[in-house]
């Protein structure tokens, strides 16, 4: 449970064959963040770039973004010769928080998919910030006693191996990975539950992407998540940062990737199209293929009542509530001019 050495046998050798295969799998991360950003660049420009600001963009933009931090620290950190220990400690640090700050944000937004197939309600609303926030106090105090065991030495092949990790408390790390795992699974069992529960017979294609990219993403980030926490445990020293940046990468742009999607099935499945379906009904509302969502879930996903109003109903329209009803059966009406 305490610190354990880099590598147990002192091969020098196999140390950086080792660490060649962590940076490799760090290179391939990076080239498919950028090729996922030169893909879904036109959608971000469409409809994330908007006037109004809110804080699922920021934190859609700090998970997006924040790998113009890290990736370059722990492309440094991985090739750059002649760092000194006290320099490949701050590095690391550095790289690894902008990291995992990212992947946090990253959460948010999965976070904010089940909160929209839920329904927006409040109590699914603080169950999933009470559930976050325990998670992060759990995952976050043992992070920082992960960094602050690291011992780093000389290197002792300054050529092939550039920051040398003498020293590191495996216990600490693997209380983060399996926090992070625990938190996967239930993730997925969440999407799971309200994908089945809710939402199997829609034919609203917004839906449809809700439940099956969040699922599989669900899924496959539960399955890493666990592989990671086994490299710790049983794998070699130097392959316990092996899948760091594939994780913070896949986060990253799945994450994002969801928001887009939603972005882009609001303006074409819903189509922002509200039609009454009786002249003489007036709480007709906006419909998503065959299932009303409430007030609230409109907002959540085109960003506000304001944008929503400009953008769905055109010029000249507006918006009545019925003050009646509770928020969360809520219907709008369309007034034509």
């Amino acid at each position: 449970m305490g610190a354990d050495l880099l590598s147990d046998n002192g091969n020098v050798a196999l140390i950086a064959s080792r660490l060649r295969y962590v940076s490799y799998v760090e290179t391939m991360a990076l080239v498919y963040n950028i090729c996922d950003h030169a893909h879904t660049f036109e959608w971000e420009a469409k409809y994330m770039w908007t006037k109004q600001r809110s804080a699922i963009q920021a934190a859609y933009f700090i998970a997006r973004y924040l790998g113009v931090i890290d990736f370059p620290l722990m492309f440094i950190y991985n090739r750059a010769s002649g760092l000194t220990p006290t320099q490949c400690n701050i590095i690391f640090d550095l790289a690894v928080s902008t990291a995992l700050t990212g992947t946090a944000c990253g959460e948010v937004l999965m976070l904010l998919r089940i909160y929209v197939l839920g329904g927006c309600k409040k109590a699914i609303r603080w169950y999933l910030l009470t559930f976050f926030t325990i998670i992060g106090f759990v995952i976050f105090p043992f992070f920082g006693l992960f960094l602050s065991s690291l011992v780093y030495a000389p290197s002792p092949l300054p050529s092939q191996i550039s920051c040398y990790l003498q020293d590191a408390n495996k216990f600490y790390l693997s209380m983060v990975y399996g926090a992070i795992s625990l938190y996967q699974i239930i993730v997925m069992a969440l999407c799971l539950n309200y994908g089945l529960s809710t939402f199997q017979y829609t034919r609203s294609q917004l839906i449809k992407i809700f439940y099956r990219d969040g699922t599989f993403y669900s899924m496959g980030f539960a399955a890493l998540s666990i592989a990671n926490l086994l490299i710790v445990i049983m794998g070699p020293p130097e392959f316990r940062f092996l899948l760091l940046m594939l994780q913070r990468s896949l986060k990253s742009t799945f994450s994002t990737r969801i928001i887009l999607k939603m972005r882009e099935m609001a303006h074409h499945d819903l189509g922002f199209q509200s039609r009454s379906l009786d002249p003489m009904d007036t709480t007709t509302g906006i419909e998503f293929g065959e299932r009303r969502f409430n007030e609230r879930q409109i907002d959540v996903i085109t960003n506000g009542p304001s944008v929503r109003s400009a953008m769905s109903f055109g010029r000249g329209s507006r918006i009545v509530f019925h003050k009646d009803r509770e928020p969360d059966t809520k219907k709008d009406v369309i007034e034509l001019p």
